[in-house]
C-alpha cells in the first residue's frame, strides 16, 4: 500500500512556527482524492480548521501538495 504525507501549518496567531504532517495510506491516490473532495465530513473539518491550519493546495490536483517518501521502516 502506498503512503502519502503533506505539510500542515498552524497559523502564527495560534502558535509560533508549529508545523504538522498529515499522513495516510491508500492503494489508489486518485480515488482517495476524489472521495475526500466530495466528502461532507472532510469539507466541514476543512472549514472549521481554516482559521487555525494553513494548508497549501496544489492547483493541479485540488489537494495538499504531497511530500516525497524520504524513508520507510518495515
Amino acid at each position: 500500500m502506498a503512503q502519502y504525507s503533506w505539510v500542515l501549518g498552524v497559523r502564527p496567531i495560534f502558535h509560533h512556527g508549529l508545523t504538522l504532517f498529515g499522513y495516510f495510506e491508500t492503494d489508489d491516490i486518485r480515488r482517495a482524492q476524489k472521495y475526500l473532495a466530495g466528502d461532507e465530513t472532510n469539507k466541514r473539518w476543512s472549514e472549521w480548521m481554516a482559521p487555525i491550519m494553513k494548508v497549501d493546495i496544489d492547483p493541479t490536483t485540488d489537494f495538499p501538495y504531497l511530500l516525497p517518501l524520504q524513508w520507510h521502516m518495515d
